[in-house]
C-alpha cells in the first residue's frame, strides 16, 4: 500500500502541472489577449505619421510657392509703381513750356513750385531762389538721382524751346513709400490666402483620414477577447489590402484560440473520470486498517486529488466563460439568482464557520444575461470571499438598484489584497501570497470575462483602512429595461 500511494501522488502533481502548463499557455498568454490593442495602437501610429507627413508636406509647398509668387508680385508692383512715378515726372515735365514761365515770370510767381500733395517739387535750372535746391545747371536731359541735402532726389530734366531748362522731381524717400504701398497691396492676397490654405489642407488630411482615425477608435473599444473581422465598409481602397490581412490574422488567431480552448475544456473534461475514480480508491483506501504513517500519505494523496478536480472544475468554468454562450439570454431578477448562488455556496461557509449576510435594495431590478454567467460569477466571488474570511467572521452582500446600473458588493472581513497585487488578481493563475494551495487563481480571471461581456466594470475596494483590511469587490452591471435584451460582446 505504500508502493501505492507514494506512485499516485507524484501522478496527480504531475497532472496538476501538465494541467496547470497548457492552461497557462491559453488563459494566461496575454500577449494574444492583447492583440486587438496591438492593432489598434498600430493603426493610430501609421494614421498620425501618414497626416502629420501629409499636412507638412503640403504645407511646406504652399508656403514654398505662396512665398515665391508673393515676392514677385511684391518686386513686380514695386518696379510698375516706380515707372509710373517715372512717367509721371515725364508728363508734368511735358506740360511746362516758354509761354507759361514767361507769364510766371511776369506775373511775380516763383520759380520753384513744391506741390506737397503730389510730391513734385517744379525748378528752372540757373535760376536761384529762397526755396530752391542747390540743382547743378549742366544737368543732362533725362532722368537724374542726385542726393541734396542729405536726401535722395529724381528729377526728370527737359529744354525748352527758348533754351531755358526744367527740372521736375520728387523724393526717392516718397517714391519708395507708394512703391511698397503698392507691393504690400498686391503681395497682400498671398498672406491671407496662405494661411487660409494651410487650414484648409489640414481639415481635408483629416477629413480624408477620419475613416482610419473610426477603425482604429473601433478597434481599441473592443474587449480584449474580441477577435472580430474589421468592417472594411467605408475604408479607403489604399488601406484595404492591409485590413484584409488583418482580418486574416485575426481569423488565424481565433481558430488557434478556439482549438486550444477546446483542447483544454476535453483534456479536463477526459480527465474529471480517472480523478474521480482516483479519490473513490483513495476512500476506500481510508476505510482500511492502516497504520499512522500510511493514513498521513492517504489523506495528502486525497487533498491532492481534490485540488486537481478543483482545478479541473476551473478550468472547464474559464473555457465556458471565455466562449460565446449558448444559454439563452434572460431577463434575470438579480436578487433571485443572488439567493440561489448563497444557497450552493451555504455548505462551505457552514463548514468554515462564516456567516452569510444579503442586504437587498435592488427592488425587481433584472440583469439581461445567461443564468448560467451570473451564476458563475456570483459563486466565484462568493467562494473567494468565503474563503479568504478567517472563522467566525462574515461575507455581507449588498445589492442596489440605481438609475440604469445594478451595483453588487461583496465585502468580506479577511486580510484583503495589497494595493500592488490589485490590478493583477484579474489575471490566470495569479495568487497573492500568502493564501493557501486550495485556490487556482482562476476565480477573479473569470469573473473579470464575464463582468466584460456584460459590458459591466468591477471594483477592488478595502473595506476598513486598519488591518485586517478585508475586501469589497463591487461590479456595476447595465440594468435591464422594459423587457429589453441588450446583445451581449461576444468572445472569440
Amino acid at each position: 500500500m505504500r508502493c501505492a500511494t507514494r506512485w499516485c501522488l507524484p501522478l496527480t502533481s504531475g497532472w496538476r502541472y501538465c494541467i496547470a502548463r497548457c492552461a497557462r499557455r491559453l488563459f494566461g498568454g496575454a500577449g494574444l489577449s492583447r492583440e486587438p490593442r496591438l492593432i489598434a495602437e498600430s493603426a493610430r501610429v501609421m494614421t498620425n505619421s501618414l497626416q502629420s507627413r501629409l499636412i507638412s508636406w503640403q504645407a511646406a509647398c504652399i508656403l514654398l510657392v505662396g512665398a515665391i509668387a508673393g515676392f514677385i508680385s511684391f518686386f513686380s508692383a514695386f518696379q510698375e509703381a516706380y515707372e509710373f512715378q517715372d512717367d509721371q515726372l515725364i508728363q508734368v515735365a511735358a506740360l511746362i513750356n516758354s509761354q507759361i514761365l514767361s507769364v510766371a515770370e511776369h506775373s511775380g510767381l516763383p520759380v520753384v513750385v513744391k506741390d506737397n500733395d503730389s510730391r513734385f517739387t517744379v525748378q528752372v535750372l540757373g535760376q536761384r531762389s529762397e526755396h530752391a535746391l542747390p540743382l547743378p545747371s549742366n544737368m543732362a536731359n533725362g532722368f537724374q538721382t542726385l542726393l541734396l541735402k542729405r536726401r535722395s532726389w529724381r528729377f526728370y530734366v527737359r529744354s525748352l524751346a527758348d533754351g531755358r531748362r526744367v527740372a521736375v522731381g520728387q523724393s526717392t524717400e516718397g517714391r519708395d513709400e507708394l512703391a511698397r504701398d503698392s507691393g504690400v497691396r498686391t503681395a497682400m492676397p498671398f498672406l491671407i490666402l496662405l494661411p487660409l490654405l494651410v487650414t484648409l489642407i489640414v481639415v481635408s488630411v483629416r477629413r480624408t483620414f477620419a475613416p482610419v482615425e473610426r477603425l482604429s477608435s473601433d478597434i481599441d473599444a473592443r474587449g480584449q477577447n474580441d477577435l472580430r473581422e474589421l468592417d472594411l465598409d467605408g475604408a479607403p481602397q489604399e488601406i484595404r489590402p492591409f485590413l484584409h490581412s488583418i482580418n486574416g490574422l485575426l481569423a488565424r488567431l481565433t481558430r488557434a484560440l478556439a482549438e486550444q480552448r477546446r483542447f483544454i475544456a476535453d483534456a479536463a473534461h477526459e480527465l474529471r473520470s480517472p480523478i474521480t475514480a482516483l479519490l473513490l480508491q483513495t476512500a476506500n483506501v481510508e476505510r482500511a486498517v492502516l497504520d499512522p504513517e500510511a493514513r498521513l500519505r492517504v489523506a495528502s494523496l486525497k487533498a491532492g486529488l481534490q485540488r486537481t478536480r478543483a482545478l479541473l472544475e476551473q478550468l472547464l468554468a474559464m473555457a465556458r466563460s471565455q466562449s460565446n454562450p449558448q444559454d439563452p439570454v434572460e431577463n434575470l431578477p438579480l436578487a433571485s439568482v443572488m439567493c440561489q448562488a448563497l444557497r450552493e455556496c451555504e455548505p462551505l461557509a457552514q463548514a468554515r464557520n462564516v456567516a452569510l449576510a444579503l442586504h437587498d435594495q435592488s427592488g425587481q431590478a433584472q440583469l439581461s444575461a445567461t443564468r448560467a454567467d451570473v451564476l458563475a460569477m456570483l459563486r466565484n466571488l462568493l467562494d473567494n470571499a468565503i474563503r479568504y474570511t478567517p472563522p467566525h467572521g462574515m461575507v455581507e452582500i449588498a445589492l442596489r438598484a440605481v438609475a440604469g446600473e445594478i451595483e453588487v458588493s461583496i465585502a468580506d472581513s479577511g486580510p484583503g489584497i495589497a494595493a500592488a497585487d490589485k490590478a493583477r488578481v484579474f489575471d490566470p493563475f495569479f495568487r497573492v501570497g500568502g493564501s493557501d494551495d486550495f485556490g487556482s487563481g482562476l476565480g477573479l480571471a473569470i469573473v473579470r470575462t464575464i463582468v466584460e461581456r456584460l459590458h459591466g466594470q468591477v471594483f477592488l475596494e478595502d473595506v476598513s483602512a486598519t488591518p485586517p483590511h478585508g475586501l469589497r469587490v463591487r461590479l456595476i452591471l447595465p440594468r435591464s429595461r422594459d423587457g429589453s435584451r441588450p446583445k451581449l460582446s461576444p468572445v472569440n
